[in-house]
């Protein structure tokens, strides 16, 4: 299961939230770093909702950035060729 650090947030000028995300392996292994990019207006549509709901509506934004589906995609593509194929391996073409 991917998972994700976020490090912090910040602003920034054009009304955005910057999201300094890595990508970990495990707990403790990073083997990616981007900015996920969240819109301040929905962040803030957020304000007058119970706590546990507010965080869970930051991650449905956090998760809609393409980027996490990619990491999601690659973990699975990855699990399936260590799978099929002993690594290491000559690849002769």
């Amino acid at each position: 299961m991917a998972k994700f650090r976020v490090q912090g947030v910040e602003e920034r000028p054009d009304g955005d939230i910057a999201c300094d995300t890595y990508v970990l392996k495990d707990d403790e292994t990073v083997i990616g770093h981007f900015t996920v990019i969240l819109d301040s207006a929905e962040v803030l549509a957020a304000a007058g909702l119970p706590k546990a709901e507010r965080i869970a509506l930051y991650k449905l934004l956090f998760s809609a950035d393409g980027r996490i589906a990619g990491v999601t995609d690659s973990e699975a593509a990855v699990a399936q060729m260590e799978a099929d194929v002993p690594f290491p391996v000559t690849v002769d073409l």
